[in-house]
C-alpha cells in the first residue's frame, strides 16, 4: 500500500491517499476539525492526481543527406507518460553533445514547456 499526501495551502486540510496498484482505496481527510468527503472533495482529488507527469528525455538518431554523403544527426524526444509529446530533430552530428544535453534535462526535471527553448538557446550558444 502506498501513501500520497495533498496539502492545500490556507485552509489547513491534509489529504492523504491509500492506493494500491494504482487504484484508489481510501482517503483520510486530516483536519482540526470533521469534514465529510463529498464528491466534489473527491473531484479535486482525482484532478490533483492526474496532473502528476512523468517526463523524461530520450536521444534518438536520424541519418541526413548533405551533399551526397550522408551523416548520422541527434535530436531529442520528449515524452510524457510513456508518448513523445515533442520532438527536436537535428540538434547535432555529435552523439556526446547531445548526450550530454539529454542528462542535463532529465536531472533537472525540465518540464516540456520549456523544452523548445532550452534547446534553442542551446543552439545560439
Amino acid at each position: 500500500m502506498n501513501r500520497f499526501v495533498l496539502f492545500f495551502p490556507f485552509t489547513g486540510v491534509n489529504k492523504e491517499l491509500l492506493y494500491s496498484n494504482n487504484n484508489i482505496i481510501g482517503v483520510i481527510v486530516l483536519t482540526k476539525m470533521l469534514l465529510y468527503v463529498t464528491l466534489n472533495m473527491m473531484l479535486i482529488i482525482l484532478t490533483c492526481l492526474v496532473c502528476v507527469m512523468e517526463v523524461y528525455y530520450l536521444i534518438f538518431s536520424s541519418k541526413v543527406l548533405i551533399e551526397g554523403n550522408y551523416f548520422d544527426t541527434y535530436g531529442i524526444h520528449c515524452i510524457v507518460n510513456n508518448k513523445i509529446i515533442e520532438t527536436f530533430n537535428d540538434i547535432s552530428l555529435n552523439r556526446d553533445e547531445v548526450l550530454l544535453l539529454c542528462k542535463c534535462l532529465n536531472m533537472y526535471h525540465i518540464s516540456p514547456v520549456h523544452f523548445y527553448d532550452i534547446i534553442e538557446d542551446y543552439l545560439n550558444n
